[in-house]
């Protein structure tokens, strides 16, 4: 989950595969935007708990599942917000959440939600604080 939320929060490294699978496959090679039901093929169990998992695993199990890049680019409140709160709870991963940190904030622009997904808003303070509750509540 840690390096999806890196990837979504800096999508560089996925939209770039994007474009070199479109290169070599054609323009045709994901779906389309609008499709309305897919069947994902998920990473085997195994391979996540390899001390070698990486966000090339990600990329290309995304890449296999011909996942659009704005369905992935809608993800970025989601990465953003889980690294703020992880670099908040200051853990063993603190420096990692801060390089992706910075680099996200060196990006040219924030990316924006996919406006097909309408129903996308920023949460409210009280909406972050019962966040903040069930994430206390599942780690205990």
């Amino acid at each position: 989950m840690r390096k999806f939320a890196y990837l979504v929060a800096v999508p560089t490294m996925y939209i770039e595969a994007v474009a070199e699978r479109k290169w070599l496959n054609g323009l045709d090679y994901l779906l389309p935007v609008s499709v309305h039901q897919i069947t994902l093929t998920r990473i085997c169990a195994s391979a996540t708990l390899s001390p070698n998992f990486g966000q090339e695993d990600i990329v290309n199990c995304l890449l296999a599942n011909r996942i659009p890049v704005e369905w992935l680019t809608h993800a970025y409140p989601y990465g953003v917000q889980y690294l703020w709160q992880r670099l908040a709870l200051n853990n063993q991963y603190y420096d990692q959440y801060w390089a992706v940190e910075d680099t996200r904030c060196n990006l040219q622009h924030e990316l924006e939600a996919y406006p097909p997904f309408d129903s996308w808003y920023h949460p409210s303070p009280s909406d972050l604080t019962r966040l903040c509750y069930l994430m206390n509540r599942e780690e205990q």
